[in-house]
Protein backbone atom coordinates (compact mmCIF):
# COMPACT_ATOMS: atom_id res chain seq x y z
CA UNK A 1 0.00 0.00 0.00
CA UNK A 2 3.21 2.54 -0.22
CA UNK A 3 3.21 2.30 -4.33
CA UNK A 4 0.85 3.54 -6.69
CA UNK A 5 -2.13 0.59 -7.49
CA UNK A 6 0.24 -2.22 -5.75
CA UNK A 7 -2.62 -4.61 -5.75
CA UNK A 8 -3.75 -3.85 -9.49
CA UNK A 9 -4.02 -6.28 -12.20
CA UNK A 10 -1.91 -9.78 -11.03
CA UNK A 11 -0.03 -7.47 -8.25
CA UNK A 12 -0.68 -8.55 -5.15
CA UNK A 13 1.88 -6.23 -3.43
CA UNK A 14 5.81 -4.84 -3.48
CA UNK A 15 8.62 -5.70 -1.27
CA UNK A 16 12.22 -4.83 -0.97
CA UNK A 17 14.55 -6.40 -2.80
CA UNK A 18 11.90 -8.52 -4.32
CA UNK A 19 11.64 -8.31 -8.37
CA UNK A 20 7.90 -9.91 -8.23
CA UNK A 21 5.49 -10.87 -5.70
CA UNK A 22 2.84 -13.07 -7.20
CA UNK A 23 -0.40 -14.75 -5.99
CA UNK A 24 -2.26 -17.20 -8.64
CA UNK A 25 -6.06 -15.67 -7.51
CA UNK A 26 -8.28 -17.10 -10.50
CA UNK A 27 -10.15 -15.14 -12.99
CA UNK A 28 -7.60 -11.80 -12.40
CA UNK A 29 -7.34 -9.75 -15.37
CA UNK A 30 -3.38 -10.05 -16.46
CA UNK A 31 -2.98 -6.68 -17.58
CA UNK A 32 -4.82 -3.17 -18.90
CA UNK A 33 -7.41 -4.62 -21.34
CA UNK A 34 -6.38 -8.32 -20.88
CA UNK A 35 -7.36 -11.37 -20.65
CA UNK A 36 -7.53 -13.96 -17.47
CA UNK A 37 -5.24 -16.86 -16.79
CA UNK A 38 -6.13 -19.84 -19.44
CA UNK A 39 -6.49 -22.36 -16.40
CA UNK A 40 -8.46 -19.95 -14.14
CA UNK A 41 -10.79 -23.36 -13.74
CA UNK A 42 -8.42 -25.27 -12.35
CA UNK A 43 -7.03 -22.15 -10.17
CA UNK A 44 -10.10 -21.97 -8.40
CA UNK A 45 -9.84 -25.12 -6.78
CA UNK A 46 -7.98 -24.04 -3.90
CA UNK A 47 -10.36 -21.66 -3.19
CA UNK A 48 -13.32 -23.73 -3.30
CA UNK A 49 -11.53 -26.39 -1.40
CA UNK A 50 -9.75 -24.33 1.56
CA UNK A 51 -10.72 -20.75 1.43
CA UNK A 52 -12.36 -21.47 4.92
CA UNK A 53 -8.65 -21.38 6.43
CA UNK A 54 -8.25 -17.54 5.50
CA UNK A 55 -9.06 -14.59 7.88
CA UNK A 56 -8.81 -10.75 7.30
CA UNK A 57 -6.21 -9.63 9.58
CA UNK A 58 -2.69 -7.78 9.22
CA UNK A 59 0.62 -10.50 9.61
CA UNK A 60 4.05 -9.56 10.01
CA UNK A 61 6.45 -11.62 8.95
CA UNK A 62 9.97 -11.36 10.09
CA UNK A 63 13.24 -13.36 8.77
CA UNK A 64 15.68 -14.96 11.07
CA UNK A 65 17.96 -18.09 10.43
CA UNK A 66 16.81 -18.66 7.00
CA UNK A 67 13.01 -18.93 7.87
CA UNK A 68 10.12 -16.75 9.68
CA UNK A 69 8.20 -16.52 12.33
CA UNK A 70 4.83 -15.20 11.78
CA UNK A 71 2.24 -12.93 13.91
CA UNK A 72 -1.30 -12.09 13.16
CA UNK A 73 -1.01 -8.37 14.91
CA UNK A 74 -4.72 -7.92 14.49
CA UNK A 75 -5.89 -10.53 16.75
CA UNK A 76 -2.90 -10.78 19.19
CA UNK A 77 -1.93 -14.65 18.17
CA UNK A 78 1.31 -16.19 16.60
CA UNK A 79 0.89 -18.16 13.27
CA UNK A 80 2.56 -21.37 13.17
CA UNK A 81 4.08 -23.80 11.05
CA UNK A 82 2.47 -26.50 9.68
CA UNK A 83 3.43 -29.63 7.20
CA UNK A 84 -0.20 -29.28 5.97
CA UNK A 85 -2.57 -26.24 5.01
CA UNK A 86 -4.22 -25.11 8.55
CA UNK A 87 -4.43 -22.11 10.17
CA UNK A 88 -0.66 -21.84 9.71
CA UNK A 89 2.27 -21.06 7.45
CA UNK A 90 4.80 -23.34 5.15
CA UNK A 91 7.18 -23.34 1.99
CA UNK A 92 6.35 -24.76 -1.54
CA UNK A 93 9.55 -26.62 -2.17
CA UNK A 94 8.25 -29.65 -4.31
CA UNK A 95 7.64 -30.02 -7.73
CA UNK A 96 4.82 -31.78 -7.49
CA UNK A 97 3.88 -32.48 -11.01
CA UNK A 98 7.03 -32.53 -12.38
CA UNK A 99 7.16 -29.54 -14.65
CA UNK A 100 10.89 -28.62 -13.29
CA UNK A 101 10.05 -25.25 -11.28
CA UNK A 102 7.17 -24.58 -8.49
CA UNK A 103 4.25 -23.29 -9.91
CA UNK A 104 0.49 -22.98 -8.94
CA UNK A 105 -0.57 -26.52 -9.81
CA UNK A 106 2.15 -27.83 -6.94
CA UNK A 107 -0.11 -26.50 -3.71
CA UNK A 108 -2.78 -29.44 -5.53
CA UNK A 109 -0.13 -32.01 -4.73
CA UNK A 110 -0.34 -31.29 -1.01
CA UNK A 111 -1.07 -34.54 1.07
CA UNK A 112 -4.29 -33.51 3.12
CA UNK A 113 -5.66 -31.28 1.07
CA UNK A 114 -5.99 -32.98 -2.21
CA UNK A 115 -6.69 -36.41 -0.32
CA UNK A 116 -9.76 -34.93 1.75
CA UNK A 117 -10.87 -31.88 -0.62
CA UNK A 118 -9.95 -31.31 -4.01
CA UNK A 119 -11.00 -34.38 -5.74
CA UNK A 120 -12.87 -32.53 -8.30
CA UNK A 121 -12.79 -32.25 -12.09
CA UNK A 122 -11.43 -28.53 -11.57
CA UNK A 123 -8.11 -29.42 -9.92
CA UNK A 124 -4.61 -30.48 -10.97
CA UNK A 125 -3.41 -33.01 -8.83
CA UNK A 126 -1.87 -36.54 -8.48
CA UNK A 127 -3.39 -39.61 -10.07
CA UNK A 128 -4.16 -42.44 -7.43
CA UNK A 129 -1.23 -43.62 -5.84
CA UNK A 130 0.98 -41.13 -7.15
CA UNK A 131 3.42 -39.05 -4.61
CA UNK A 132 1.97 -36.29 -2.60
CA UNK A 133 3.56 -33.52 -0.98
CA UNK A 134 4.27 -31.44 2.71
CA UNK A 135 5.10 -27.85 2.97
CA UNK A 136 8.27 -26.80 4.82
CA UNK A 137 9.43 -24.62 7.24
CA UNK A 138 12.21 -23.17 5.27
CA UNK A 139 12.55 -22.03 1.75
CA UNK A 140 14.63 -23.09 -0.89
CA UNK A 141 15.41 -21.12 -3.70
CA UNK A 142 14.84 -22.70 -7.08
CA UNK A 143 13.02 -22.06 -10.40
CA UNK A 144 9.78 -20.59 -9.82
CA UNK A 145 7.34 -19.32 -12.47
CA UNK A 146 4.30 -16.57 -12.05
CA UNK A 147 2.36 -17.79 -15.04
CA UNK A 148 -0.88 -18.87 -14.79
CA UNK A 149 -1.49 -21.39 -17.71
CA UNK A 150 -1.35 -25.31 -18.00
CA UNK A 151 1.42 -27.01 -16.30
CA UNK A 152 3.14 -28.12 -19.19
CA UNK A 153 2.75 -25.18 -21.05
CA UNK A 154 4.40 -22.59 -18.20
CA UNK A 155 8.29 -21.50 -18.23
CA UNK A 156 10.78 -20.59 -15.53
CA UNK A 157 9.84 -16.67 -14.65
CA UNK A 158 13.16 -16.71 -12.96
CA UNK A 159 14.73 -17.87 -9.25
CA UNK A 160 13.03 -17.87 -6.25
CA UNK A 161 10.68 -19.81 -3.15
CA UNK A 162 6.34 -19.94 -2.38
CA UNK A 163 4.95 -19.53 0.44
CA UNK A 164 1.55 -20.81 1.89
CA UNK A 165 -0.09 -17.59 4.64
CA UNK A 166 -3.36 -17.54 5.34
CA UNK A 167 -4.28 -19.88 3.45
CA UNK A 168 -3.10 -17.99 -0.03
CA UNK A 169 -0.04 -18.74 -2.06
CA UNK A 170 2.72 -16.49 -2.70
CA UNK A 171 5.48 -16.47 -5.11
CA UNK A 172 8.47 -14.48 -4.28
CA UNK A 173 10.85 -13.97 -7.26
CA UNK A 174 14.46 -13.35 -5.98
CA UNK A 175 18.00 -14.85 -5.94
CA UNK A 176 18.20 -15.18 -2.11
CA UNK A 177 16.34 -14.97 1.19
CA UNK A 178 15.79 -11.96 2.93
CA UNK A 179 18.24 -10.88 5.33
CA UNK A 180 18.35 -11.61 8.88
CA UNK A 181 15.61 -9.11 10.76
CA UNK A 182 14.07 -8.39 7.34
CA UNK A 183 10.09 -7.85 8.17
CA UNK A 184 7.47 -8.13 5.69
CA UNK A 185 3.12 -7.15 6.20
CA UNK A 186 0.30 -8.29 4.92
CA UNK A 187 -3.18 -7.34 5.44
CA UNK A 188 -5.59 -9.56 3.70
CA UNK A 189 -9.24 -8.58 3.60
CA UNK A 190 -12.90 -10.17 3.49
CA UNK A 191 -14.44 -8.79 0.98
CA UNK A 192 -13.56 -6.42 -2.42
CA UNK A 193 -11.78 -3.77 -3.42
CA UNK A 194 -13.67 -1.90 -6.10
CA UNK A 195 -13.80 1.21 -8.09
CA UNK A 196 -16.46 2.70 -10.31
CA UNK A 197 -12.96 3.62 -12.65
CA UNK A 198 -12.43 0.15 -13.38
CA UNK A 199 -12.01 1.16 -17.71
CA UNK A 200 -9.10 3.16 -16.50
CA UNK A 201 -5.40 1.99 -17.03
CA UNK A 202 -4.64 3.87 -13.66
CA UNK A 203 -8.22 3.69 -11.62
CA UNK A 204 -8.65 5.83 -8.35
CA UNK A 205 -11.69 6.23 -5.65
CA UNK A 206 -11.38 2.05 -4.70
CA UNK A 207 -14.49 1.41 -2.10
CA UNK A 208 -14.24 -1.05 0.13
CA UNK A 209 -16.89 -4.01 0.00
CA UNK A 210 -17.62 -6.36 2.72
CA UNK A 211 -18.23 -10.07 1.56
CA UNK A 212 -21.05 -11.28 3.90
CA UNK A 213 -22.07 -13.59 1.08
CA UNK A 214 -20.39 -16.66 3.24
CA UNK A 215 -22.68 -16.64 6.11
CA UNK A 216 -21.22 -13.14 7.72
CA UNK A 217 -22.76 -11.23 10.45
CA UNK A 218 -26.72 -9.97 10.35
CA UNK A 219 -25.04 -6.84 8.83
CA UNK A 220 -23.32 -8.86 5.77
CA UNK A 221 -19.80 -7.70 7.64
CA UNK A 222 -16.84 -10.33 7.25
CA UNK A 223 -16.69 -13.79 8.64
CA UNK A 224 -14.74 -13.61 12.06
CA UNK A 225 -11.46 -15.55 12.68
CA UNK A 226 -11.33 -18.48 13.41
CA UNK A 227 -9.64 -19.14 16.72
CA UNK A 228 -8.69 -15.59 17.80
CA UNK A 229 -11.47 -14.60 20.24
CA UNK A 230 -12.28 -18.48 20.89
CA UNK A 231 -14.35 -18.68 24.20
CA UNK A 232 -15.02 -21.63 26.38
CA UNK A 233 -17.92 -22.28 28.38
CA UNK A 234 -18.53 -25.60 30.98
CA UNK A 235 -20.64 -26.55 33.33
CA UNK A 236 -19.15 -27.61 36.76
CA UNK A 237 -21.16 -30.98 38.27
CA UNK A 238 -19.13 -31.17 41.65
CA UNK A 239 -16.38 -28.52 43.06
CA UNK A 240 -14.41 -31.67 44.70
CA UNK A 241 -13.89 -33.77 41.19
CA UNK A 242 -10.41 -33.68 40.34
CA UNK A 243 -9.58 -34.99 37.05
CA UNK A 244 -5.90 -35.08 36.26
CA UNK A 245 -3.11 -37.48 35.28
CA UNK A 246 -1.53 -39.37 37.68
CA UNK A 247 1.88 -41.78 37.45
CA UNK A 248 0.08 -45.51 38.00
CA UNK A 249 3.75 -47.23 38.09
CA UNK A 250 3.76 -47.94 41.84
CA UNK A 251 0.51 -49.09 42.21
CA UNK A 252 0.76 -52.78 43.50
CA UNK A 253 -0.65 -55.39 45.77
CA UNK A 254 -0.40 -55.98 49.42
CA UNK A 255 0.92 -58.68 50.00
CA UNK A 256 2.30 -60.31 46.97
CA UNK A 257 1.91 -62.92 47.08
CA UNK A 258 -0.85 -63.80 49.21
CA UNK A 259 -0.11 -66.75 51.66
CA UNK A 260 -3.31 -68.25 53.29
CA UNK A 261 -3.49 -65.01 55.03
CA UNK A 262 -2.66 -61.43 55.96
CA UNK A 263 -2.58 -59.00 58.56
CA UNK A 264 -5.78 -57.34 56.82
CA UNK A 265 -7.28 -60.10 57.16
CA UNK A 266 -10.52 -59.75 60.22
CA UNK A 267 -11.04 -63.39 60.41
CA UNK A 268 -10.49 -66.56 58.44
CA UNK A 269 -14.26 -66.05 56.19
CA UNK A 270 -13.06 -62.21 55.96
CA UNK A 271 -9.37 -62.11 53.77
CA UNK A 272 -8.08 -58.82 52.63
CA UNK A 273 -5.92 -58.27 49.88
CA UNK A 274 -4.61 -54.06 49.12
CA UNK A 275 -4.04 -52.29 46.01
CA UNK A 276 -2.10 -48.94 47.52
CA UNK A 277 -0.51 -46.20 46.15
CA UNK A 278 -3.80 -45.15 43.61
CA UNK A 279 -5.24 -42.28 42.94
CA UNK A 280 -8.21 -40.64 44.04
CA UNK A 281 -10.94 -41.98 41.48
CA UNK A 282 -9.75 -45.63 39.60
CA UNK A 283 -11.23 -48.97 38.54
CA UNK A 284 -9.94 -51.59 39.03
CA UNK A 285 -10.72 -54.92 37.93
CA UNK A 286 -9.30 -58.18 38.42
CA UNK A 287 -8.81 -61.04 35.95
CA UNK A 288 -7.59 -64.81 35.50
CA UNK A 289 -3.84 -66.01 33.48
CA UNK A 290 -6.84 -66.16 31.14
CA UNK A 291 -8.77 -63.44 30.31
CA UNK A 292 -11.66 -63.85 32.96
CA UNK A 293 -13.35 -60.79 34.72
CA UNK A 294 -12.78 -62.41 38.14
CA UNK A 295 -14.42 -59.20 40.23
CA UNK A 296 -14.50 -55.25 39.57
CA UNK A 297 -13.77 -52.36 42.71
CA UNK A 298 -14.39 -48.85 41.93
CA UNK A 299 -11.97 -46.65 44.04
CA UNK A 300 -13.18 -43.06 44.88
CA UNK A 301 -11.55 -41.35 47.78
CA UNK A 302 -12.11 -37.36 47.66
CA UNK A 303 -9.58 -37.11 50.52
CA UNK A 304 -6.17 -39.15 48.90
CA UNK A 305 -6.41 -42.06 49.87
CA UNK A 306 -4.51 -44.67 48.02
CA UNK A 307 -5.83 -47.69 49.31
CA UNK A 308 -9.02 -50.19 47.99
CA UNK A 309 -9.61 -53.82 49.34
CA UNK A 310 -10.65 -56.38 47.92
CA UNK A 311 -11.97 -59.94 49.51
CA UNK A 312 -10.73 -62.33 47.37
CA UNK A 313 -14.05 -63.32 46.31
CA UNK A 314 -15.22 -63.60 42.73
CA UNK A 315 -18.60 -62.14 41.71
CA UNK A 316 -20.10 -65.12 43.18
CA UNK A 317 -19.13 -64.10 46.24
CA UNK A 318 -16.72 -67.25 46.16
CA UNK A 319 -13.33 -67.58 47.22
CA UNK A 320 -10.99 -67.48 44.62
CA UNK A 321 -8.36 -70.02 43.99
CA UNK A 322 -4.82 -70.19 44.22
CA UNK A 323 -3.06 -68.68 41.06
CA UNK A 324 -1.54 -65.72 39.14
CA UNK A 325 -3.67 -62.71 38.56
CA UNK A 326 -3.37 -59.94 36.42
CA UNK A 327 -4.82 -56.09 37.90
CA UNK A 328 -5.96 -53.53 35.13
CA UNK A 329 -6.10 -49.83 36.86
CA UNK A 330 -7.74 -47.47 34.81
CA UNK A 331 -8.82 -43.30 36.04
CA UNK A 332 -11.63 -40.96 35.01
CA UNK A 333 -8.62 -39.44 32.50
CA UNK A 334 -7.56 -42.59 30.41
CA UNK A 335 -4.47 -43.21 32.57
CA UNK A 336 -3.53 -47.05 32.88
CA UNK A 337 -1.68 -50.08 34.58
CA UNK A 338 -1.82 -53.56 34.51
CA UNK A 339 0.39 -55.55 37.20
CA UNK A 340 0.01 -59.35 38.35
CA UNK A 341 -0.26 -60.53 41.80
CA UNK A 342 -0.17 -64.44 43.29
CA UNK A 343 -2.57 -66.18 45.57
CA UNK A 344 -1.39 -69.50 47.75
CA UNK A 345 -4.88 -70.09 50.07
CA UNK A 346 -2.47 -73.24 51.62
CA UNK A 347 1.13 -72.03 52.42
CA UNK A 348 3.25 -75.30 52.41
CA UNK A 349 1.31 -77.08 51.08
CA UNK A 350 1.35 -79.39 47.53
Amino acid sequence: ETVADPTAYIRVGHLDGIDTVWSPIHHTVTEFGGSSYSRSGSIQCWGYASSFLGRAADFEVTWMGGTITVRDITHNVDVLYDPNPRLSWGFMNTDGNGSGMIDWADFDYLDSIYDNTLNTSYCEGPADGAPKSTLESEPVIQAITTQGDSPEDMTSTGQGFALLLNNQRFFFQTSSIPADGTVWTLRTYKGELVTDDDGAADPSGYTYVADGAGGGGADGGPLPALIPGLQLVWDVQSGNDVVATFDLQDVHTVPDPYLASSQYDRSPTSKALQFVNLPPQATIRIYTLTGVLVDQLEHDDSTGGGRATWNLRNRNNQFVASGVYFFHVATPAGDERVGKFTIVNFAGQN
